[in-house]
């Protein structure tokens, strides 16, 4: 499997996501977290580029807030937290 380049808190973001059910906001997460609304946003690109070549995407509705998808069960099961970096 390859291997993930993400920092502990880029790796938290989709298990929160996973664990809200619906869309979360931007301002929910930076509370969460306790980062700035650029940091997110930041974070969010930067994990989309290391899970897209498994299937797996945070997307963002804008004004809405943002959500977790993966066609591979074990995205939607694992938090990434448990897959090696």
């Amino acid at each position: 499997m390859k291997s993930l380049n993400l920092t502990l808190r880029q790796r938290k973001l989709p298990h929160i996501m996973q664990n809200h059910h619906t869309l979360i906001t931007g301002q929910e997460l930076t509370k969460q977290l306790q980062v700035s609304p650029r940091t997110i946003r930041t974070d969010v690109t930067e994990i989309n580029r290391n899970i897209r070549p498994f299937h797996a995407e945070i997307h963002s509705v804008r004004s809405k807030g943002y959500y977790f998808t993966a066609e591979d069960m074990i995205w939607r099961t694992k938090s990434l937290s448990a897959i090696p970096p």
